[in-house]
């Protein structure tokens, strides 16, 4: 079997292989990290490019809204970050710039989750739309599901089967999409 080489990046040479984990300040990763220090509030100033912002992770929803209301009052503005599949694009390929960005903690759970009664499916902002495709899948499968709630369901499930590719799902938010209108 003959594997051809990967193309490299023009940017340094990097291999394309490795975008992904330079999406993110180092800092701002937690892998390996335990959950205290996972879910700590963070403030990293990103110098590794010329046009580096700061970037912020609020544990809280009050820290949350204390950063929204404190940057949008001051002008200068701050982009939310949750998978990075736009703001990622914008920076990248159309030279945009954002001197803040705020990447909420997983700790601030209404913000990630998605649960359902039995008439209505609660979705959190930052929720990645793989998680609401597997719970619109299981919620129009079970039987015992109100048939209101499996209409709601299966037309979700059927759009998002056709949305993106999976990897852009497993990282991509309900939140970010509406608001980019993508």
């Amino acid at each position: 079997t003959y594997l051809a080489p990967l193309p490299a990046e023009s940017d340094g040479g990097r291999d394309w292989r490795e975008q992904p984990n330079r999406m993110f300040p180092d800092d701002l990763k937690t892998k390996g990290a335990s959950s205290s220090e996972a879910n700590r509030p963070l403030v990293v100033m990103d110098q590794s490019a010329p046009r580096g912002g700061t970037w912020f992770k609020p544990t809280t929803l009050v820290e949350l809204l204390g950063l929204l209301r404190t940057y949008a009052e001051d002008g200068g503005g701050c982009k939310i970050v949750v998978g990075n599949t736009e703001v990622g694009i914008e920076t990248k390929f159309k030279q945009a710039f954002y001197p803040r960005y705020i990447y909420p903690s997983h700790s601030i759970g209404t913000l990630y989750s998605v649960s359902f009664t039995s008439e209505s499916i609660h979705i959190g902002a930052c929720a990645p739309l793989s998680t609401l495709q597997h719970v619109c899948e299981r919620v129009e499968a079970d039987s015992s599901s109100s048939v209101a709630l499996r209409r709601i369901a299966g037309p979700i499930k059927n759009m998002l089967r056709w949305f993106a590719s999976s990897q852009i799902r497993n990282v991509a938010c309900l939140g970010g999409n509406l608001v980019t209108a993508s």
